[in-house]
């Protein structure tokens, strides 16, 4: 279901720009006009499940939401996919379709790259078939990337290189992590969490991994409030900097909403 008072359409779409990320359960979007202060829009569409699959279920989510589909003047477009690995930058699709199938054997989707620049590694991914083609024919060939991109650009690009970090995104469901180390990418993962203390040991199953110091290195946690707020008590009990992801003030300037838009979006914008 969609907010009911959220607009259908907005003034002079040609100025603003659409972020989308499309997941397995829902739509989420970001809607903002750079030279509007506080004109930062978001929200969420859910995607029923028809019986139909779920590209279809998809398309109905999506062409239900009129706000979606005006003519904007900037469209990108994260896209959802557990299965991946990340590669070093300038592979081929043979190469990335290979690695695709060591890993996920019995995956037959649709292949798909995303070159991570700061990080210098190369994201390659399946879709199921025909949801690309869908988001590419929707919203004008938009750019589209995968979901873990923005998180790995901004830990590597917009943090500094001097520091050790893990961030980390965390849902109800998700858990989406990146370890930087002097501006290197260590690691980039996507997890499926049955519950927030899944999150947690996974989290410190990482640090301990790459030998983060417990007393100096940093911890910055992003995601949905209730999760963050019950997962923040559980990884300070061995880690001394366990601190909140900042939100740069250029993003607060697009208004108050930017403090509960997802972070991933938030993060996209500023990969710009």
């Amino acid at each position: 279901m969609n907010d009911n008072a959220l607009p259908t359409q907005v003034q002079r779409p040609e100025l603003w720009t659409l972020l989308l990320c499309v997941g397995p359960e829902n739509v989420q979007y970001m809607l903002y006009a750079a030279s509007q202060a506080q004109s930062l829009i978001t929200g969420e569409v859910a995607i029923a499940d028809t019986g139909e699959g779920y590209l279809k279920s998809l398309e109905n989510a999506v062409y239900d939401t009129p706000l979606l589909l005006d003519d904007y003047g900037s469209v990108r477009v994260l896209l959802h996919s557990p299965h991946f690995v990340v590669l070093p930058a300038g592979v081929t699709p043979e190469q990335a379709t290979a690695a695709l199938a060591l890993q996920f054997p019995d995956d037959h989707g649709e292949v798909l790259v995303t070159t991570v620049p700061h990080c210098g590694v190369d994201i390659a991914y399946t879709l199921e078939p025909g949801v690309a083609n869908f988001v590419q024919r929707t919203f004008n060939t938009p750019p589209v990337y995968h979901h873990l991109f923005p998180l790995c650009e901004y830990a590597t690009a917009a943090l500094g290189a001097d520091t050790t970090r893990m961030l980390l995104d965390v849902r109800s469901r998700d858990l989406d992590m990146a370890v930087v180390k002097n501006a290197h990418l260590l690691l980039a993962t996507s997890q499926r969490c049955h519950a927030v203390s899944d999150a947690a040991y996974l989290a410190m199953q990482a640090w301990t991994s790459y030998n983060l110091d417990s007393e100096h290195d940093e911890l910055q946690l992003m995601g949905e409030a209730a999760a963050v707020d019950e997962l923040t008590p559980q990884l300070r009990q061995f880690i001394h900097y366990v601190v909140p992801a900042i939100i740069p003030a250029a993003e607060l300037q697009l208004g108050p909403k930017a403090m509960d838009a997802p972070r991933n979006l938030l993060m996209l914008a500023l990969c710009e």
